[in-house]
């Protein structure tokens, strides 16, 4: 997905309804009083990087044990994308979830 222009990536077994939500809490951030304007369009813009490489891209694992099996794979994926971030799906409380809302969006 992208947000923005900003990637989100997910593995196969990030359950389906984690990616659109965390899609979500990212453009809430970036256009929070929704008047369809970015807030702080320079934040935007040191996010999107100078090049296709550096623009910040969020990658979504089902658990810290799936992101170690793609170990090997990242490598090649870091050389393309310079500026990942990782996120667990355990981490992520879709609306109307079980658990703490850790990402700031009220279940």
């Amino acid at each position: 997905m992208e947000v923005y222009g900003l990637r989100i990536l997910a593995t196969t077994n990030v359950p389906d309804l984690k990616t659109p939500h965390t899609a979500h809490v990212l453009a809430e951030y970036l256009e929070n009083n929704e008047d369809g304007m970015i807030d702080q369009p320079e934040v935007l813009n040191a996010l999107l990087g100078s090049s296709n490489s550096t623009i910040s891209t969020m990658v979504l694992f089902a658990s810290e044990t799936e992101e170690e099996s793609f170990a090997s794979n990242l490598g090649p994926l870091q050389a393309t994308i310079t500026r990942l971030q990782n996120l667990y799906a355990e981490e992520i409380f879709e609306n109307g979830s079980l658990g703490v809302a850790a990402d700031g969006v009220p279940n």
